[in-house]
């Protein structure tokens, strides 16, 4: 049973699966997200005690780093991410940094001071940086969210080495496709979701067993774990083309 949970991007897909199979896990729940009426009805359907924090991780955190200070949370899930489909070129170059200052500068923030504060506490913890198999691959016109997951991928894998001492993990989790919002939001509302991706509540359930297990880095399902693998055998050249192909087919496709 944990004290206190808090997650982010808690208003949809996995981090809203997640609030469900968690409220019966602990004491207290803090959801962080941008609906202030989704958090609103989550408060009032959840069974245990439960802060909410209307935030946009892009531009301001505060709120969300005093929360960690008062309460720390023995389990902390960073699930909050974007991403855009299509050539670098084709969006402007703000609308790319918002995305980075998202995907790697709130999950640094975040980790760090729930690390800190795990610590000055002297309490055991772990923090969940739901990244993403992208961060594996060379990925044209999909470009800096790859490259951005990469980075995830590295520090978080780095930083449960170094806290390991102070029983502090740091996990990393990189699903596949999942049928959330994050398609229609990275293609700007051009691609619905693929038949063969996963249920939030699927990836929800494999983060759980992730933690249950402490895993510290975890490909999920088996299909992204098979392709992970094979195309370290394959032709660098080659994965990329075939890549670059299967977003161009998203961006062009039609809702």
């Amino acid at each position: 049973m944990w004290k206190s949970v808090l997650i982010t991007g808690a208003t949809s897909g996995i981090g809203y699966a997640l609030t469900f199979m968690l409220e019966n896990q602990c004491e207290h729940l803090i959801l962080v997200g941008r609906n202030q009426d989704v958090l609103q009805e989550l408060k009032l359907k959840l069974h245990c005690p439960t802060t909410i924090c209307r935030a946009d991780l892009t531009h301001d955190r505060r709120e969300v780093v005093d929360l960690i200070r008062e309460f720390c949370p023995e389990l902390v899930i960073n699930n909050a991410g974007s991403g855009l489909y299509g050539d670098v070129l084709l969006h402007t170059t703000r609308e790319q940094l918002e995305m980075l200052e998202l995907n790697i500068n709130a999950v640094v923030e975040l980790t760090l001071e729930s690390a800190k504060t795990l610590s000055l506490h002297r309490k055991k913890g772990i923090i969940v940086n739901v990244s993403s198999a992208a961060g594996f691959f060379e990925y044209p016109s999909f470009n800096l969210y790859a490259a951005s997951k990469g980075f995830v991928n590295q520090f978080s894998k780095t930083l449960d080495r170094e806290l390991s001492s102070k029983q502090i993990r740091v996990l990393t989790s990189c699903p596949g496709m999942v049928a959330t919002q994050f398609r229609t939001r990275a293609s700007k509302g051009l691609s619905k979701n693929d038949f063969f991706a996963m249920s939030p509540k699927k990836a929800a359930r494999l983060i759980l067993h992730q933690i249950e297990h402490r895993i510290p880095l975890y490909i999920f399902d088996y299909r992204t774990r098979l392709l992970v693998l094979l195309t370290r055998f394959l032709p660098k050249r080659w994965v990329q083309n075939k890549l670059k192909k299967a977003i161009d087919k998203i961006v062009q496709s039609k809702a």
